[in-house]
């Protein structure tokens, strides 16, 4: 669903729908990790030679191929279908027109949009599923922001679910993403001195230790406990006024969205659209685990990252009005 949501937004309809769109991007992460991580194993001087025999690259430039037929067909490279896509806002504005560049662009944004939101979605439902307490005041304040603004999902809604803001960004704490729970991986490209003057050499890797700050005592209280409401208040306009309450907050224990200078910019739209989709599960569905089970399950390490375990299954139910 929330690869179908950036779609749409990314390169609209008829195009999102398509299966040649659908194939290229749902299968983009997966084959960019695939080539990463075969390439990580050998020289530099070798790389370049050995990358276009991967079977991942090779599937990548196939279906980059397809997709850039299909959204920028030859007979008609203008494009314009006066939709408001980023597809549209990149081809009307890139310096580069060319197919193949401006797909890979698309394909990219919209796989890194999809990715991480799916993630930071999927567990949230787990930790919804495992935290039932939570389940009912979540509803009652979906409910009454809908019943406020006309039964219709909207922006509007969207900034006032104070209890939903802390709810997601407690499980995106308590669910850091890197191998060994760590973050902001960057390899020094020319000598950089700290402020206490340690000179890091170009070459080496730096990265932040996220997990072990998302638990510290120096950042949170009562840090290995989860609690879904712990950056909302009782007077949940007071909760919209202070600093770190929104999911969309940066905080210096919280490495999710990044921090300072390279804070994630598209966070706002990454919230909106996790908001939306398990606001609207919470609205229309009961959902659970399969009977018997009553704790999440543990996420997987996939290289250097932490990810929810996707083969789990899910229980949804219409609900009926109460």
């Amino acid at each position: 669903m929330i690869e179908g949501m950036s779609s749409r937004v990314f390169v609209g309809r008829p195009y999102c729908y398509d299966p040649v769109w659908t194939e290229a991007v749902s299968t983009f992460p997966q084959d960019v990790e695939k080539t990463v991580l075969a390439l990580f194993a050998l020289p530099d001087f070798v790389r370049s030679h050995v990358v276009q025999l991967l079977p991942a690259k090779r599937r990548l430039i196939h279906n980059r191929a397809k997709a850039s037929d299909l959204l920028f067909p030859k007979a008609n490279l203008e494009g314009t279908r006066e939709q408001l896509t980023v597809q549209e806002f990149l081809y009307h504005n890139a310096k580069d027109k060319d197919p193949d560049v401006l797909t890979s662009r698309i394909l990219l944004l919209t796989a890194a949009a999809f990715h991480n939101s799916s993630t930071a979605a999927t567990n949230a439902l787990f930790d919804l599923c495992a935290r039932r307490e939570y389940l009912a005041p979540l509803r009652a304040e979906v409910r009454e922001a809908l019943e406020k603004h006309g039964n219709r999902w909207s922006m509007e809604v969207i900034k006032v679910l104070p209890l939903l803001d802390s709810f997601l960004k407690e499980s995106q704490r308590m669910n850091t993403q890197g191998f060994l729970q760590v973050e902001f991986n960057r390899k020094v490209m020319v000598p950089l001195e700290l402020s206490d003057g340690t000179i890091i050499e170009p070459g080496e890797t730096i990265t932040m230790a996220a997990g072990a700050m998302a638990v510290d005592k120096k950042f949170y209280d009562d840090p290995s406990k989860f609690d879904g409401f712990r950056f909302a208040t009782r007077d949940q306009t007071e909760a919209k006024t202070k600093t770190g309450r929104e999911y969309t907050d940066t905080e210096p224990g919280n490495l999710s969205w990044g921090y300072g200078r390279y804070t994630c910019p598209g966070r706002w739209y990454a919230s909106a659209m996790i908001k939306l989709f398990v606001g609207m599960l919470l609205d229309q569905y009961d959902f659970e685990f399969p009977e018997g089970q009553t704790t999440r399950p543990a996420n997987k390490q996939l290289d250097v990252h932490l990810m929810p375990d996707f083969s789990q299954a899910i229980f949804f139910k219409v609900r009926t009005a109460d």
